[in-house]
């Protein structure tokens, strides 16, 4: 089975355009009546697509398969504050720099994160998805923050090992703890061929146990219900 892929494959909210049926390899949707009768376990809350069929984020769902996890960040913060100090050193002229950034916040991240009964999704602020099918996944690991200790050598020497005291801690949490993922800027999901899907996330301590009960709880995601998201 081929790596997963980002857009090369396809195009970060939506890829072009996907062949019908959603992007899950064959094999990852449920046999005919999994779920009772047709659309019986859909959240009322899906909108149809234009071929009928319910979308997350502009990413079309596979019949059957139902959003369990979906967070949608939100970059008002970072917009404002880059705007005031483009504004304030607008003067340097390297405030026009910052306005740029500003501009473009929502473009160079995440749009959001979904995990369906089948799939792991990101939609990239492009609108281009990469995703993962739950089957491929066989573990998954934090990539933490680094802790930051001033400047020079001796700083950087003292967030090192400040980082190393962190992790540590961190590590002696089960995964399926909120406080392992403590620092976490991006959830790494390691894959049956060895590669690894990275999900940026702003919500670590609710996505890194959300994930781990599904890939090590065999019928979790199958169990869950569904929940409101954006198509």
């Amino acid at each position: 089975m081929s790596p997963p892929q980002s857009p090369g494959g396809y195009p970060p909210g939506a890829w072009g355009a996907p062949p019908q049926g959603g992007y899950a390899p064959a094999g990852y949707g449920p046999p005919p009546g999994a779920y009772g009768p047709p659309g019986a376990m859909m959240p009322a809350w899906g909108a149809m697509g234009p071929a009928g069929a319910p979308t997350v984020l502009g990413v079309p769902l596979q019949p059957g398969e139902r959003v369990i996890y979906f967070y949608k960040p939100s970059y008002s913060g970072d917009k404002i504050a880059l705007v005031i100090v483009g504004i304030l050193t607008v003067w340097l002229l390297l405030g026009i720099i910052f306005l740029v950034m500003a501009a473009g916040v929502e473009k160079r991240n995440p749009r959001g994160q979904v995990v369906t009964n089948l799939r792991i999704i990101e939609v990239q602020g492009t609108g281009i998805p990469t995703m993962l099918g739950l089957g491929e996944a066989v573990d998954l690991t934090p990539e933490r923050q680094n802790v930051r200790a001033g400047g020079g050598l001796l700083g950087a020497a003292i967030g090192a090992a400040a980082s190393a005291i962190a992790n540590s801690i961190a590590e002696k949490k089960g995964k399926m703890d909120p406080s392992y993922w403590t620092r976490t800027i991006a959830v790494l999901v390691a894959t049956t061929m060895g590669h690894t899907f990275r999900m940026a996330t702003r919500d670590p301590a609710r996505l890194g146990p959300f994930l781990a009960r599904c890939i090590f709880e065999p019928g979790f995601a199958h169990g869950t219900q569904g929940v409101p998201y954006e198509p």
